[in-house]
C-alpha cells in the first residue's frame, strides 16, 4: 500500500436563509503526489487533479465508510481518458490514459482551453460506479456527454443520480507553479435544496458558468470568503472529512496477477530471461517480480491445468 502526506479535506455547508447547500474539496497535496509518482505532463496533471476534486465532492454524499466511488471518462482527445477513485475513508487515487506526452503549455492558460485541447470536441463516454468493501458493484451509471472536461463529467453524474432532482452548479480548478508542477486542486458545488431557492440559485449559478467561482478557488477559499463572495452571511459548515492519497496495491496483489495466468503465457514471459515488472495504474508504483517467481507460477499453472 502507498500512503503519502496529506492536508486535504472535503466539507459540506448549508445556508438556512437561501436554502442552498455547498460542497467544497481541496485535494492539492493528493493530486500533486499522484501526478509526481506517475510523471504526468502538465496538461494531464491538471485534468486528473480537477477530476480528483470532483470525486471528492461526489464522495461527500455517495462514499460510505465501506464504499469506493469511481468516476471514469473516455475521451476522443489526446488525454484518452481519466479514472479516479475515492474511498469512504478518504483515500484518493487515479490515472489518465495518456499522461506522459508533453503538450503545448500555451493550451493550459484556462480550464476551457485545457478541456477543449485535451478532452477533444467529440464528447466523452462516462461511467460512475459504487463498490462495496469487497470490490463488488453496488450501483453503476453510464452516460454519453457532449461537453468536454471534468465539470461536465461531474454534472452528468449529479443529473443521473438521486440528487439530480435538485439543480447543481459545479466549479473545479487546478493550477501549475512556475516550474509547471501541479500546485493546487479544488472544487465547489452548489445545490438547490428546496423550491424556495430557485431564484437565488439561478442568480448565483451564473458565477459558476462565467468562471468566477473557478477563479475564486485558485486562492484556496474559506467559508468566510464564500460568505462574502456569494453575499450569504449564514453559511454553516459541517464536519470535515480528511482526504489523502492512498492506493490498494501491494506486492501480494501484483504477484497474484501473474499466478492466475496460464502456463503457456507464463512460460512465454520467461523466454527473454528478464524479471517481470508490474506497474500499478492507480499510483504508478512498480513491483519487480523475479524470474524465479514467474517460473514457480508457470510450474504451478502447468500442474493445475494438467489436473483439470
Amino acid at each position: 500500500m502507498v500512503m503519502v502526506r496529506s492536508n486535504d479535506s472535503c466539507v459540506e455547508a448549508f445556508s438556512p436563509s437561501s436554502q442552498l447547500r455547498f460542497l467544497f474539496s481541496d485535494v492539492s497535496f493528493s493530486a500533486a503526489d499522484i501526478c509526481e509518482l506517475h510523471g504526468y505532463s502538465p496538461g494531464a496533471a491538471v485534468a486528473l487533479a480537477r477530476m480528483l476534486a470532483g470525486a471528492a465532492l461526489a464522495g461527500i454524499d455517495y462514499a460510505g465508510l465501506d464504499e469506493t466511488i469511481c468516476l471514469h471518462a473516455e475521451t476522443g482527445g489526446p488525454l484518452g481518458g481519466v479514472h479516479v477513485e475515492m474511498e469512504g475513508t478518504g483515500k484518493l487515487r487515479g490515472y489518465v490514459y495518456n499522461g506522459g506526452d508533453p503538450r503545448d503549455v500555451s493550451q493550459l492558460s484556462g480550464a476551457e482551453n485545457c478541456d477543449g485541447f485535451l478532452w477533444g470536441g467529440d464528447g466523452s463516454s462516462v461511467r460512475f460506479t459504487r463498490l462495496d468493501a469487497a470490490g463488488h458493484i453496488r450501483a453503476q451509471i453510464s452516460a454519453d456527454i457532449s461537453e468536454p472536461g471534468p465539470e461536465a463529467v461531474l454534472l452528468s453524474f449529479y443529473n443521473a443520480s438521486p440528487a439530480g432532482t435538485s439543480p447543481v452548479a459545479v466549479a473545479l480548478s487546478a493550477g501549475l507553479d512556475p516550474k509547471m508542477r501541479l500546485c493546487f486542486a479544488r472544487g465547489l458545488a452548489m445545490q438547490q435544496a428546496s423550491d424556495s431557492a430557485k431564484e437565488i440559485f439561478s442568480k448565483l449559478s451564473g458565477y459558476f458558468r462565467s468562471g468566477a467561482v473557478r477563479d475564486l478557488l485558485v486562492s484556496g477559499s474559506t467559508s468566510g470568503v464564500f460568505r462574502q463572495f456569494f453575499g450569504i452571511d449564514d453559511i454553516i459548515t459541517g464536519p470535515t472529512r480528511t482526504l489523502q492519497f492512498g492506493c490498494v496495491c501491494s506486492r501480494e496483489l501484483a504477484e497474484r496477477s501473474y499466478s492466475s495466468r496460464t502456463a503457456e503465457e507464463l512460460r512465454g514471459m520467461l523466454k527473454p530471461g528478464l524479471d517481470a515488472v508490474f506497474k500499478c495504474h492507480l499510483c504508478g508504483r512498480h513491483y519487480v517480480i523475479p524470474r524465479g517467481r514467474i517460473a514457480e507460477f508457470a510450474s504451478a499453472a502447468g500442474a493445475r491445468e494438467a489436473g483439470a
